[in-house]
């Protein structure tokens, strides 16, 4: 056996919101075995410099691309795009 076994769980939120997907493994669920969780947090403490390190550089990322100021310029961009800001000035 591997890291995990597969199981056979029934999960009705799963299965409320994902009805129309047919390529979805419904009821399958992959359920870690203990000593595997155990193995990973050990590898993390054991080498924390460089996972802190990455965590950093990627949030750093997510930062830049994902701030409110980029949010809102992508959100105009695609609204005018569309040719919708004459609506939205006119609703102002």
């Amino acid at each position: 056996m591997g890291m995990a076994d597969v199981a056979t769980v029934l999960f009705k939120d799963f299965l409320k919101f994902n009805k129309n997907r047919k390529d979805l493994p419904y009821g399958r669920w992959a359920i870690p075995k203990i000593s595997s969780i155990e193995q990973g947090f050990l590898y993390v403490k054991q080498h924390f410099p460089e996972f802190d390190a990455e965590a950093f550089y990627g949030s750093s990322i997510i930062r830049k691309k994902y701030s409110w100021d980029s949010s809102v310029t992508r959100a105009l961009s695609s609204i005018s795009d569309r040719g919708l800001t004459a609506d939205l000035i006119s609703f102002a």
